[in-house]
């Protein structure tokens, strides 16, 4: 996941969510390894902190969260705003 700007940080986070240390791969389907609904709420929230963020509700989709590319181009939309 280097090649993704953030992708330390999302493995961290994502490894916490989850509660195990994972393998992850750009296109990795988080939902396949254990992304529930708890779970998709706990990784925003640790998003949030993360970065000093606040995700709005209408970017709170799976379709922004299903693999650890998705979650890095939301965060960039956020952290990275276009000027």
């Amino acid at each position: 996941m280097e090649a993704l700007t953030y992708g330390k940080a999302i493995a961290a986070c994502l490894n916490e969510t989850l509660q195990r240390q994972i393998d992850l791969a750009e296109d990795t389907d988080l939902v396949g390894l254990g992304l529930d609904s708890i779970n998709f709420v706990r990784l925003i929230v640790l998003l949030e902190e993360r970065f000093s963020i606040r995700i709005a509700d209408q970017d709170v989709l799976l379709a922004n969260f299903g693999t650890p590319r998705r979650i890095d181009r939301l965060l960039a939309r956020y952290l990275q705003p276009e000027q």
